[in-house]
């Protein structure tokens, strides 16, 4: 299930870059934001690294961004370091967390550079008027922000938040019928230009899902690196 988002038409022939350098030239005027959300353990970071290698533009993770400090942080507040549940995460941790996140954004696209997003986004997804602010304060900086969600089914989120192994998700394997419980994908998938399917029964693997979102981007510019897998 993949639904892209229409993008600009070139308006002039591609400026040739060097081989492996990053892909910063707006040929069509614009930079891109590509926004990868989903939730835990549905394969966000694994489709960002993917697009962004065949990009050759950088990554901003939020847990790579923000890990230590958030651990640091709700460390103190309410004794445990991979707290993500309560309500004291949640209001006085996570805003800082997503507006560091959105900060480093602005700052790259301020500068011209194209970036890959990624974080599950759930709370602000849920809202239309934070997708049209986001889409506007880009637009103001010369910017076209994708949204992609990250479809995936209970059984493979579950074996790859146990596989990875990350403290932040000792709650939700703890209490994996309440965490699971709250999922609903649908606004989710109303709010993105795409819809990446994931799941146990995908008819395209996740490989071949982000070969076809970067030729649908990456169409007005140039070079794109050739992704190896």
């Amino acid at each position: 299930m993949h639904r892209t988002s229409t993008l600009a038409t070139p308006t002039s022939q591609p400026t040739r870059q060097l081989p492996g350098t990053p892909t910063l030239i707006k040929q069509d005027g614009y930079t891109h934001v590509v926004l990868v959300a989903g939730y835990a353990g549905s394969g966000k970071s694994e489709f960002s690294k993917r697009v962004a290698e065949g990009l050759a533009w950088p990554v901003l993770d939020k847990d790579v961004m923000t890990g230590p400090l958030v651990e640091g942080l709700i460390g103190r507040i309410s004794g445990d370091p991979n707290d993500r549940h309560s309500p004291a995460y949640l209001t006085l941790v996570r805003p800082l967390e997503y507006q560091g996140l959105l900060d480093a954004t602005l700052d790259n696209v301020r500068a011209g550079v194209s970036v890959v997003v990624t974080a599950p986004f759930l709370q602000e997804l849920q809202r239309p008027q934070w997708v049209t602010w986001l889409h506007n304060a880009l637009k103001a900086h010369g910017a076209r922000l994708h949204i992609v969600w990250v479809d995936c089914d209970e059984e493979m989120m579950r074996a790859r938040i146990t596989q990875r192994g990350a403290g932040r998700d000792t709650w939700k394997l703890a209490n994996w019928s309440d965490y699971i419980a709250d999922i609903n994908p649908a606004p989710y998938r109303n709010a993105a230009d795409q819809v990446v399917d994931n799941t146990l029964e995908a008819f395209t693997s996740l490989d071949e899902a982000a070969s076809r979102f970067i030729a649908s981007v990456a169409a007005p510019l140039a070079p794109v690196r050739a992704p190896i897998w």
